[in-house]
């Protein structure tokens, strides 16, 4: 556990071996699309908050996901990977989520949003079946697919997405040193912490004066 007081970042949390937070593969995936939440130039929440939680397989991944939803005090989860039962195929079917515990958090008032997945191997032509997903399959959880103006479609999900967000490459707050050279992130999982972003920003809007 760790205490970052002071920035954006207000906690971070490691599950297994992950090692670093800050870091190479996972944890430049996971930082560069929740930054595109609460960045402060591109983020669609800036006013909002971040703890990190990174993990190192499917067993802590899913400890993590169980803790989460046992913290009242966390509004919305955004998750931009997906389990499958094979490492290649990406097939997104998989039952080893907590879901008693997931929906518990989702009657409380906790939001889960999921990446809807690239297709099968990560291709963006079939579909991923996620229906028997315990990850993306729930009513409960938010499914967010992406969309691009110029007219591609991201597709990744047999459950029709519940929302879709922009999913065209932009800067992250990964990597940069200006506002707009961070490393770039496209398709659901930049679409998912944008979409949390923008939820988010819902209750500030409905407490201001019409």
């Amino acid at each position: 556990n760790r205490w970052t007081p002071g920035p954006k970042v207000i906690g971070a949390r490691t599950f297994g071996t992950a090692g670093t937070i800050y870091g190479n593969g996972g944890a430049e995936h996971g930082m560069g699309t929740t930054s595109v939440a609460v960045g402060n130039h591109h983020g669609s929440c800036p006013s909002c908050l971040l703890v990190f939680i990174q993990y190192s397989d499917a067993a802590s991944g899913e400890a993590a996901l169980t803790w989460v939803h046992h913290q009242p005090w966390i509004d919305a989860v955004s998750n931009s990977y997906g389990f499958s039962t094979g490492v290649v195929a990406r097939d997104r079917i998989y039952n080893g989520t907590d879901v008693v515990t997931e929906r518990a958090a989702s009657e409380r008032g906790q939001t889960t949003f999921f990446s809807a997945g690239n297709g099968v191997e990560n291709a963006f032509t079939v579909p991923n079946s996620t229906l028997k997903s315990s990850q993306e399959g729930p009513d409960w959880v938010v499914t967010v697919g992406a969309t691009d103006p110029n007219g591609k479609d991201y597709t990744g999900t047999g459950k029709p997405a519940d929302i879709a967000g922009i999913g065209v490459s932009y800067p992250s707050a990964y990597g940069s040193t200006t506002v707009s050279n961070g490393h770039q992130f496209s398709g659901p999982s930049k679409a998912t912490p944008q979409v949390a972003g923008t939820y988010c920003q819902a209750p500030r809007a409905l407490l201001k004066d019409p």
